[in-house]
């Protein structure tokens, strides 16, 4: 057996039962902290609703990506790029970041754990070979983040909905909120098409 296969033949068992373990705490943190959370998210999209105003921009994608960089440095952000009725044929996008800190923080522990118990048993395990690992198990926490960002986009619009402030005015009737990897297909979490 070769060397990576017996790391990840180690890893994956470890990691399985982690995230198994960590969905339900995942969830319960979310639903003790929602208020914040959504307001962090609310922030972001109010930000880039008062930005389209500005710019005398109507705002009918809302696309909620991954950033592969942000996996490499470890920072976990989203990029939240507004866009008009072209999409990604706009060519000046309102482009923001947020973070949902927390559930990341679960990930580095699942890391942390990983490492020390593969340290035990493979020999002069690398940190390169540990991230390597990391790179597709934090796949199962963008998971988990779709799912909680589902959440937070209906709550969000059931929100702006009910505001009579300006800056929603830079909002289409139509306005769709995606998520997925920049210029791949996306997954519709919330929208009137």
């Amino acid at each position: 057996m070769e060397r990576w296969e017996e790391i990840e033949k180690k890893a994956y068992p470890i990691l399985e039962e982690r995230i198994k373990k960590n969905t339900d705490e995942i969830m319960n943190y979310y639903l003790q902290h929602e208020v914040e959370i959504q307001e962090e998210f609310v922030k972001t999209i109010f930000q880039g609703l008062k930005e389209g105003k500005k710019r005398k921009k109507e705002i009918q994608y809302i696309l909620i990506s991954m950033l592969n960089s942000s996996i490499v440095t470890k920072s976990y952000e989203y990029e939240m790029a507004f866009y008009d009725n072209r999409f990604y044929l706009d060519e000046n996008p309102i482009c923001l970041y947020f973070k949902l800190k927390f559930l990341f923080d679960f990930f580095e522990e699942d890391m942390k754990g990983l490492k020390k118990k593969l340290g035990g048993c493979v020999i002069r395990l690398q940190e390169y070979e540990v991230n390597e690992i990391g790179k597709e198990y934090v796949l199962n926490y963008y998971a988990l983040g779709t799912v909680l960002l589902k959440q937070m986009a209906e709550q969000t619009f059931l929100v702006l909905g009910e505001m009579k402030e300006e800056v929603v005015s830079s909002l289409s009737k139509d306005v769709v909120i995606l998520f997925g990897r920049y210029m791949e297909k996306p997954m519709k979490l919330w929208g009137r098409e």
